[in-house]
């Protein structure tokens, strides 16, 4: 039997859970997580290696 703790993403750990493999604890100390946010400063100047990671985002988040 191998025992650990550790933080993860519920998307990532939703499978493990679902198969009995994982076990959540401690849930009533975990507070919501939004996501992230990306911030740039200048939206009209952004360079083009920037665009595409935005909109490689933007296509992955609508899945």
């Amino acid at each position: 039997m191998v025992a650990g703790l550790t933080l993860g993403d519920e998307q990532r750990v939703r499978d493990g859970i679902a198969s009995g493999e994982l076990v959540p604890v401690l849930e009533e100390f975990s507070t919501p997580f939004p996501g992230f946010y990306l911030y740039y400063p200048q939206r009209r100047h952004a360079s083009p290696a920037l665009r595409a990671l935005i909109d490689y985002l933007r296509r992955v988040r609508r899945r």
